[in-house]
């Protein structure tokens, strides 16, 4: 039964305040533009900003550290090395400038396992393994999962059964997940970006659809 986290790419007050009613999990690109209440009262999981900006946004991540919430780590679309060292290259940062949070990091971040075939999967999750400690990932550049059930599935099998691993889905609908978040939704109901309204029964709907999945 996987999680929903409804993405909200921009801080609308009475939005916001509506949506709280239905749902408490939000996937927050820009955890800047958020009253701190946010943070203590609902399940947030943080985005790092990469796939808004182009590059690591270290502070996105320390607010979250901060806020002591959920996030994931700064990563390279399409390019595990790089995305290896940007969450090494993180974690010593913390460590050296800020080391009060240095020890939330493995409870509360995601690194970012790339690919688009089950062996890329598991190359990407060999070579992070080989130099960080962890136990949630987020799983991206999911062209095919969506259409794959047997690759969802096989990922399911080897990260969650086998591995034990908190497995988040960035970007689409996953039944064998743990969590998923969906930009989509949150671009044409949440922000409003196609001038449709907030569409609350169908925000329910599929909330409802997803969450009731054995």
């Amino acid at each position: 039964m996987p999680r929903v986290y409804l993405v909200v790419d921009h801080y609308s007050s009475p939005h916001f305040i509506t949506l709280t009613k239905i749902h408490n999990r939000f996937f927050i690109t820009n955890p800047l533009l958020f009253p701190d209440y946010v943070f203590q009262k609902f399940d947030v999981i943080v985005d790092n900003g990469t796939y808004v900006h182009g590059r690591p946004r270290y502070s996105y991540c320390i607010r979250a550290l901060r806020m002591n919430v959920k996030f994931i780590l700064s990563d390279y679309i399409a390019d595990p090395q790089m995305t290896l060292n940007e969450h090494i290259k993180f974690i010593e940062f913390v460590e050296s400038n800020i080391p009060t949070l240095a020890r939330r990091i493995r409870r509360l971040a995601f690194v970012v396992l790339q690919g688009e075939t089950y062996d890329e999967y598991m190359q990407s999750l060999d070579m992070l393994r080989e130099h960080l400690v962890f136990d949630k990932i987020a799983i991206g550049g999911l062209r095919r999962i969506k259409r794959s059930l047997a690759l969802q599935l096989a990922l399911q099998l080897a990260l969650q059964l086998r591995k034990k691993y908190y497995v988040h889905v960035l970007g689409t609908q996953c039944k064998y997940a743990h969590s998923f978040d969906t930009s989509w939704w949150g671009y044409r109901f949440l922000d409003q970006k196609h001038g449709k309204g907030n569409a609350i029964e169908r925000i329910k709907a599929f909330i409802r659809k997803w969450e009731s999945l054995p």
